[in-house]
């Protein structure tokens, strides 16, 4: 390009499948192999990461529970394939391995299957829930595999037999999945405006932004980072405004570089910038220098990119995702609540019908509490019904019987 701000490396190329076979002639055209010919959509849909803390506002609903697969048999036989369904703890090494349905694979065919995970009691709900009281960061890889049974011995292609998606909590939210295949930005339009609606859980505390450019012959400019709160779905009111921000680059393969909220610039000139469940995160564009976000276009967004060159907001055409992250305050800063002591312990940690503390022996009394401090009940039981409770985290102030006060966090998940 002749614009140094667009001309960048791009339109790479990935071979997927090469294969060196010794002795092969060119009439043995067949792979004895079978492999998936496409990703599997993440089976939560709305982000591909959120913050730790509010993934108690997340149900078991909210995961899509069935699977197209596509995947081509290269060979000139029926294939006999026994699929299986897992999620790996990443941060753990926890694993947890569900076997779904078997099929026969008629040969040199490319098929699209869909698995139904409930159909074979998938359930990975608490396994991740769980994680929301001993963690401040969790990555849950899904996997969807499967074995050939007919062709225990063909271990050489095993690696094409396995489709990923990550879903993490840590602090941030990501509509992305962290690979730019293009880039946005806006031509012939100083002073013009971007913004990047994000539709969040709870309100919160941001912190900083966290934002991706592509690599550009024009390697740098600055620019104006921007927060809006949300006017009927437009941007609406500006929160927030750092001017002359420079257009930075990290090492490595698709880094982001994080843009912290600077007190000085909250429009309101509040200490912290809280924002709503819906709120806009862009740049305005001092000059005619076209910035070059990265955009995945593998993650498929309506109605949530804006750009304004004039007086009004206009609804953009793209409907990929920027590589745009607002961050939150850590994992664990809802609460002022000390960390639990294990000489106390309640189990389940994630309940639906009650929770109970051991050792009995030494209880005294135990008292509910809400994350903001309201006092729900007071038992001098060490078993305590939780069921007629709203899914969310609670804590419990245990006084023992020599005296001493304890506390621990529990989560009520939702009634199925």
């Amino acid at each position: 390009s002749n614009d140094e701000s667009h001309a960048r490396n791009e339109d790479f190329w990935h071979l997927d499948m090469i294969l060196l076979d010794a002795h092969r002639t060119v009439d043995v055209q067949q792979v004895a192999d079978v492999a998936f010919a496409k990703e599997i959509t993440p089976l939560y849909t709305k982000y591909r990461a959120m913050p730790l803390s509010h993934f108690a506002q997340v149900s078991y609903n909210d995961f899509r529970m069935t699977i197209p697969a596509t995947f081509t048999n290269f060979d000139k036989e029926y294939r006999k394939l026994k699929f299986y369904f897992s999620v790996k703890k990443k941060h753990t090494g926890d694993v947890l391995t569900y076997s779904t349905y078997e099929t026969d694979m008629p040969p040199q065919i490319t098929v699209t299957e869909r698995d139904i995970l409930t159909d074979f009691d998938v359930d990975f709900y608490d396994f991740i829930a769980q994680d929301t009281a001993n963690y401040k960061k969790g990555e849950y890889e899904f996997q969807y595999y499967y074995n050939d049974i007919n062709n225990a011995l063909n271990s050489q292609y095993r690696w094409n037999d396995t489709c990923r998606t990550l879903l993490t909590l840590e602090n941030y939210y990501a509509y992305d999945d962290g690979t730019p295949e293009a880039g946005y930005g806006l031509r012939d339009a100083p002073m013009g405006k971007v913004a990047f609606k994000y539709d969040i859980l709870q309100p919160d505390t941001l912190t900083s932004v966290a934002m991706y450019f592509n690599p550009t012959m024009e390697s740098a400019t600055t620019f104006n980072l921007c927060i809006w709160a949300d006017n009927n779905g437009v941007p609406g009111e500006l929160l927030y405004y750092a001017t002359s921000e420079e257009q930075q680059y990290e090492d490595g393969l698709y880094q982001f570089v994080r843009y912290p909220i600077n007190p000085e610039n909250i429009v309101s000139g509040a200490e912290n910038l809280i924002v709503g469940k819906t709120f806009f995160v862009g740049w305005e564009q001092p000059n005619d220098v076209l910035l070059n976000v990265g955009m995945d276009l593998n993650t498929e967004l309506h109605n949530t990119l804006y750009y304004n060159v004039g007086f009004q907001w206009e609804l953009s055409s793209q409907t990929g995702a920027l590589l745009i992250r607002p961050t939150f305050r850590d994992s664990d800063n809802n609460t002022s609540i000390a960390q639990p002591n294990n000489s106390i312990s309640i189990y389940p940690t994630i309940a639906r019908s009650f929770i109970q503390v051991e050792p009995s022996s030494q209880v005294a009394s135990v008292c509910l509490y809400t994350m903001q401090g309201l006092k729900l009940t007071e038992s001098t039981s060490s078993i305590l019904s939780v069921e007629s409770l709203p899914s969310a985290w609670y804590v419990a102030v245990i006084t023992t019987i020599d005296g001493r006060k304890e506390i621990s966090k529990f989560f009520v998940a939702p009634q199925k």
